[in-house]
């Protein structure tokens, strides 16, 4: 490929994209309508306050199974740890500030 012809296809995919980049927080107006959907679905404060509320859910099952299994003198499984550990990691992060947001 020559470098002219290198540089015209690259011209025509950025102009592609032109206008697909959101401006203060715009959608533009040649974005499908299922992008606003996914949008407003991803801040919506429902969802995210049930996936809160289950994965403490699964970390307390999870802690309390530990607690009871340990003070019967019987073996923890690796499963019911493994959940608990990344119900705390998860929740860690969905709780964690973000850096990128604006409120």
């Amino acid at each position: 490929m020559t470098e002219k012809n290198h540089v015209n296809t690259k011209r025509n995919r950025m102009e592609q994209m032109e206008g697909l980049i959101p401006v203060n927080g715009a959608r533009p107006a040649n974005a499908p309508e299922s992008a606003a959907v996914k949008a407003d679905a991803f801040n919506d404060r429902w969802i995210y306050r049930m996936t809160v509320g289950i994965l403490g859910a699964v970390m307390l099952i999870g802690c309390v199974g530990a607690i009871i299994l340990q003070s019967n003198d019987k073996e923890v499984p690796d499963m019911l740890l493994s959940l608990g550990s990344g119900a705390v990691g998860a929740l860690a992060g969905l709780i964690a500030p973000s850096l990128t947001s604006n409120g």
